[in-house]
This record gives structure tokens, C-alpha cells and sequence, in this order.
């Protein structure tokens, strides 16, 4: 399942709650570090170096049209990677997203028998697109990050677009509308969202209308939560359980991932998500939130700012 948003999203107005191969081109990724950190059992920090991405894209990439992205993953040495274990029920999540964060993805690869991955991407933006794949290579302990970049044809280089004034820093409550579903990212008075330790992201989603909103798991989740850096350097991860259970996974670090598992819970007609992240760095952020309702996944954007 591919999500693509556009970037104009109306902000709620109602009161917020409570507190190159054969002609292709060829992109290959430099290795990059991981730090992972699983909720319920402490945090276990392991870093993976040699893991890389090499992208072939056919057609050759173009604004606004399709291409295949025949994926290939080279650990330690340049041997290819040929059996994975799924994370979060998929060989592979790969996320892509425009350098000016205004457009993102998050698909699942098909799996061929030879350990080859592919999917189809339209790129709407007219810039570079970073690509950062999760995966587990058979025999892995942990969850590995790789990432590569990919230019549609007379890609610009583009500033991220992003609105300081109204970033989510902790202490404001901020909330975005997306259809009939709207959700918030809750604050408290003198709170803050601290660089490099661990943060609890308390999430209200709710039907505009007043109905249930009847969030559905998705990947093994009530809610997963994806974030890049202002510079797309840094990468996180985080996930809400369901059924009052803590996720698995998160995920940070230069390239890498970092955050908690969460929980979900029905008060009324809205349901109320927690999501613990870390963010490497201080500065901007764009997260992207993803629940399910009615079969679809729903993708809701937010600015944040980590000090």
C-alpha cells in the first residue's frame, strides 16, 4: 500500500482536548548507523555498518509519472542479502520522501525468491527523494536502516517546507484535519520535546462529526508514527500498540531510528494513542502519522521541534 500526501492540510479550528544496470539508473547508499531501542525490555542500543541500499529505477524517474524500483540489499563485504525476517509483518518498509518533505511514502516491496525487492513509486515533487529502507536480514538481532536517494529528471534541489511558528514543541497542543478524522498532538504547560532522550507523544484522534472513530491495527499497530529531520538526516520510528499493549520497534540515529513502542485506548468516541520517540537532535522535524479507519490508511502531517 503506497500513502502520498499533498502539503496543504486545514488545521482544526474546534477546541483542542484536554492537557546503473542495463540503462537504469543506479543509486547506491553509504553505509549508516542504527540505534535501536525496543520497548518493555530497556533500551538495547546496536549499531549496523555495511548494510546498503542499491536502488534501480526504470523508467528512468520523472515528475508525476511511475517507476519501478527494483531493490538490493549488500551487508558486510558486497554479498547480497537474500532472506529477510519480517518487522512489523512486511520483508521491507521503505519510505521515501521529497527534500522538501511536502510529499512521502510508506510502501512494502514484494519480495522475490532471489532476495530482490520491488515497488512502484510516482514522485510528485520535483526534487531529490530520500529513500530509507527497514529490514532484518535473516540471522540480524535487531531491525537494520539503509537509505539511498533518488532524483527525478531535472530534480532541484529544494528548502523543506516548514512552518516554525506552528511546530508541536511539547508544551502547545497542535492538531491537523484530514477529511472527516482529525488529530492532535497534546501538550502540557512547560513541557518540551528534548533532543536525544526518550519522549512520550500523547496523540487524540477523533471524527470531526462526533462518531467512533474505530481506529484498525495496521502492520501490527494501532498507530505508527515516521519522522525525518529537518535535513533528512536523522530518521524515527514509532509505533502505538493496540489493546492496551505496547509496540515494538523505533528507531534513531544518524541515518537510523529511535523510539518506543506505545499504547492505544478507547475513551468515548476518540482514541487516545501514546508513542515514546527519540529525537537525535535538536531543530525541525516532519512527522507523519498513520492510522487505519474503514480499510484506509489515513496519513496526517505535523511539524515538530525538538530543543
Amino acid at each position: 500500500m503506497s500513502t502520498s500526501i499533498t502539503p496543504r492540510m486545514a488545521r482544526a479550528r474546534a477546541t483542542p482536548p484536554a492537557r546503473t544496470r542495463r540503462g537504469r539508473p543506479l543509486l547506491r547508499a553509504s553505509p549508516l548507523a542504527l540505534g535501536l531501542a525496543l520497548a518493555g525490555g530497556g533500551a538495547a542500543l546496536a549499531e549496523h555498518a555495511g548494510y546498503r541500499l542499491v536502488v534501480a529505477a526504470r523508467p528512468a524517474p520523472a515528475q508525476g509519472a511511475a517507476t519501478t524500483l527494483d531493490l538490493r540489499v549488500e551487508g558486510p563485504g558486497g554479498a547480497p542479502v537474500r532472506r529477510f525476517d519480517e518487522v512489523h509483518e512486511r520483508a521491507m518498509h521503505l519510505v521515501a520522501v521529497s527534500e522538501d518533505l511536502v510529499d512521502f511514502h510508506h510502501v512494502h516491496p514484494r519480495l522475490a525468491t532471489d532476495g530482490g525487492l520491488s515497488t512502484t513509486l510516482r514522485l510528485a515533487r520535483p526534487t531529490p527523494y530520500a529513500l530509507f529502507a527497514e529490514h532484518r536480514p535473516t540471522g540480524s538481532p535487531h531491525a537494520v536502516l539503509s537509505r539511498a536517494r533518488l532524483a527525478p529528471a531535472d530534480a532541484r534541489p529544494a528548502r523543506a517546507r516548514l512552518e516554525p511558528e506552528t511546530a508541536f514543541d511539547g508544551a502547545a497542543t497542535r492538531g491537523a484535519t484530514l477529511g472527516a478524522v482529525r488529530a492532535w498532538l497534546v501538550g502540557a504547560p512547560g513541557s518540551a520535546l528534548r533532543a536525544g532522550a526518550p519522549t512520550t507523544l500523547h496523540v487524540v484522534v477523533e471524527d470531526v462529526t462526533g462518531a467512533p472513530v474505530d481506529l484498525e491495527p495496521w502492520l501490527g499497530m494501532a498507530a505508527h508514527a515516521i519522522a525525518v529531520s529537518e535535513d533528512l538526516a536523522y530518521f524515527v520510528h514509532a509505533h502505538a500498540g493496540h489493546g492496551g499493549h505496547a509496540g515494538h520497534g523505533g528507531h534513531a540515529g544518524h541515518g537510523g531510528h529511535a523510539g518506543h513502542g506505545g499504547r492505544a485506548a478507547a475513551r468515548g468516541a476518540a482514541a487516545h494513542l501514546t508513542l515514546e520517540a527519540t529525537f537525535p537532535r535538536a531543530g525541525l522535524y516532519k512527522l507523519w502519522l498513520q492510522v487505519r479507519r474503514a480499510g484506509r490508511v489515513l496519513t496526517i502531517p505535523f511539524a515538530l521541534r525538538a530543543t
